[in-house]
């Protein structure tokens, strides 16, 4: 079910965008309405700092705006919007892309499998841009482009526009930070890490649960970017598969002058399917019952103002020649310090 609009997951079309928002605070006596001018996530964090009564953070201008006057139903207090999704398949492509405007929504695809979400990022393959009444079309069926090349001219500048703006710096990773109280024991999944090859993640595209694999080299390394915003000890656990062909093997993890190394112990295979709609899901969204290595301590200092890595890479005894399922996650690296308790910091192989 879809209500009517067109595409679905990763479309840039309607269907594939638009989502429900649920407002509610009884103390700001807000009169229950449904609010008609277009918004988006942008907004969100806008919106609760005015609530608060927070100023914004020091940094770039917040894209977002207050929803604050649509919540207490001044709609006539609401500027004309020009709203841009896009759809990254790598760290270049300009295409898929869609500008909305309260009547107009403005596409250009880039076909491909599974509705493109298997597309390959070559924007000269892009479509012609589509324009859709939205007000008199909201199913998207007559494109209205050639019958409005102005409007097309107008909104396909402001996304030329938009796009510059926001890859002017190319897409940025942010480094993980740890050490925080609120987040102990801080987990760190293995789609968050970076890794050499032969690995490659289980299911493919690396999705949450997913877990890296084929470690058949021993020059291979996986590492996370981490920000240490509290210096401290920190205990480490690996949680891994290992075929006990493979046990044997050793496995060392370094940030900085600190290292730690452990021998890894046979651990059996168990998958735990998960729920999914598609046959194709019984194979692609799947967990795994994961073993525990204790890796030991690290003492890592404050970097100020500089990111380290933390990097799991194998002191191999001998050479693999299959594909150990072995998953990087670190599931729990907790400060340790003056009267803090110690906690368990994971990772997975």
């Amino acid at each position: 079910y879809n209500a009517g609009m067109r595409g679905g997951k990763v479309s840039v079309h309607e269907g594939g965008s638009r989502v429900p928002l649920f407002m509610r605070w009884p103390a700001a006596k807000w009169q229950p309405h449904v609010v008609k001018p277009i918004v988006s996530h942008i907004d969100v964090l806008p919106t609760l700092l005015d609530l608060c009564g927070v100023q914004a953070p020091a940094g770039p201008k917040l894209d977002g705006i207050s929803l604050r006057p649509l919540l207490e139903g001044k709609e006539s207090a609401w500027p004309e919007r020009t709203l841009f999704t896009h759809n990254p398949i790598d760290e270049t492509n300009k295409f898929p892309g869609a500008v909305r405007t309260q009547r107009y929504r403005l596409v250009r695809e880039i076909k491909g499998p599974a509705g493109g979400s298997k597309a390959k990022a070559n924007d000269d393959s892009a479509t012609p841009w589509q324009l859709y009444d939205m007000q008199a079309d909201p199913g998207e069926d007559k494109n209205i482009a050639k019958e409005n090349p102005e409007i097309v001219k107008e909104l396909s500048a402001k996304y030329d526009a938009w796009f510059a703006d926001i890859s002017s710096e190319g897409l940025q990773r942010f480094p993980l930070p740890i050490g925080h109280t609120e987040q102990n024991p801080v987990e760190l999944h293995a789609p968050q890490g970076y890794y050499d090859k032969p690995l490659h993640f289980a299911s493919g595209p690396g999705f949450a649960n997913d877990w890296l694999t084929n470690w058949t080299n021993a020059k291979a390394k996986v590492w996370f970017e981490i920000d240490v915003t509290k210096g401290g000890e920190y205990d480490v656990e690996l949680a891994y598969d290992c075929p006990a062909e493979d046990a044997g093997s050793k496995i060392r993890l370094d940030v900085g002058a600190a290292a730690q190394e452990a021998t890894v112990a046979a651990a059996p295979i168990q998958d735990i399917p998960l729920p999914h709609r598609d046959e194709i899901g019984k194979e692609r969204y799947r967990n795994r019952k994961w073993s525990t290595l204790r890796l030991g301590t690290l003492k890592l200092p404050v970097e100020s103002d500089t990111v380290d890595a933390l990097r799991l890479s194998p002191n191999l005894t001998h050479e693999t020649h299959h594909s150990p399922p072995f998953f990087i996650r670190l599931s729990g690296f907790v400060l340790c310090g003056g009267a803090a308790a110690k906690h368990p910091l994971r990772h997975r192989r």
